[in-house]
């Protein structure tokens, strides 16, 4: 994500109704072209869309779920306008927010059940990385020379991963436990902007495709040569999924090295990801609708609903996360009366 403006200025899409699967090896490039039938991009009413919350928003820009909470940061919430959190009960949607002074228009933000992670787009320090606990709902500044304007965050447990944005890119590594701090600021590193994780591995998506390894802090280029402008990673099991050019949506064997690569039109403005292993779902901020691309098909459906469309404001389905089958996606609203801002952002359920 640019700090310059999550919502980009692109023009719409074409509906050509055509798809390619690309299969490549870590030796050898393999193209397999596909015309898909009408089905393979379909309209449906199916899955259901709902609110998960009564709360309205003033700029929902980042969402997370992890177990019985979906964390929502607003970046000009609050009492002062200078941000807030939302935490949102999954059962009940009761919705909890979280307001302090610490807030600097957050935009980034991480879970991993036991605290939040927050990193803040302005203030001072500048891009401070923010620490929510939990259980206690206290929040705290994490402060160190190693967090330099934290644009995405991963975990895995041991270490929380941050890719800072100091004029070009580096990856830096918090010990949880203890707090300490290691920087990997190798040049292949410049340049990224989206980061995932498993058991051994940190991958960095943006200029290029990078793996690094959880024991070793060292840096691999993942094919140099194909993966040179990539976008949104995610990770699930042994599968690995980023955008790569132009309307491309990458599945990755992290054991074998095998990849396909599916084109369709739709992908052109899904700026963000999640999965569930089964299904990738993508916000398409340009058309208003959610995408869920079924991996074992490569059917794509267009979730369409009343909270995505109207006549009368711009709603835009932006930040996206799933846990289990469910997902949550934030809608940005843009609505002004008697020449003042409206909080009129939501964040919706959809539901297989």
């Amino acid at each position: 994500m640019s700090e310059e403006s999550p919502l980009p200025n692109r023009r719409g899409p074409s509906r050509a109704r055509q798809s390619f699967i690309v299969v490549l090896s870590f030796l050898s490039v393999t193209l397999i072209s596909l015309v898909v039938p009408a089905s393979a991009w379909a309209k449906g009413s199916s899955p259901h869309v709902t609110s998960a919350s009564p709360q309205r928003f003033d700029n929902p820009v980042a969402i997370t779920a992890h177990g019985k909470y979906v964390w929502v940061a607003d970046d000009s919430g609050g009492a002062q306008h200078h941000g807030a959190l939302y935490r949102i009960d999954i059962a009940s949607g009761q919705t909890l927010p979280i307001y302090s002074s610490l807030f600097d228009s957050p935009l980034w933000m991480y879970t991993n059940g036991v605290d939040v992670w927050i990193a803040n787009q302005f203030g001072n320090p500048a891009h401070s990385l923010l620490q929510l606990n939990i259980a206690t709902n206290q929040l705290s500044r994490v402060a160190s020379k190693g967090v330099n304007g934290p644009v995405d965050m991963t975990s895995q447990g041991k270490y929380l991963w941050l890719l800072n944005a100091n004029g070009g890119s580096s990856v830096t590594r918090m010990n949880i436990a203890t707090g300490a701090f290691t920087t990997n600021d190798a040049v292949v590193t410049a340049g990224e902007n989206s980061i995932t994780s498993d058991k051994s591995y940190v991958w960095v998506a943006g200029a290029r495709l990078l793996r690094i390894s959880e024991a070793t802090n060292k840096v691999k280029v993942i094919e140099p040569n194909h993966f040179t402008d990539t976008s949104e990673v995610v990770s699930y099991g042994n599968d690995l999924w980023f955008r790569s050019g132009n309307r491309h949506l990458i599945e990755m064997d992290k054991t074998s090295g095998k990849i396909r690569s599916f084109y369709n039109p739709a992908f052109e403005f899904s700026l963000n990801l999640t999965t569930n292993g089964h299904y990738v779902w993508m916000a398409d901020s340009e058309n208003r609708s959610v995408l869920q691309f079924n991996a074992a098909t490569g059917k794509v459906i267009e979730i369409n609903s009343p909270d995505f469309l109207s006549r009368t404001v711009q709603l835009t389905p932006f930040s996206i996360t799933s846990e289990g089958t469910n997902v949550w996606v934030s809608v940005l609203c843009d609505k002004v009366v008697d020449y003042k801002t409206v909080a009129c952002g939501t964040v919706d359920e959809i539901r297989p």
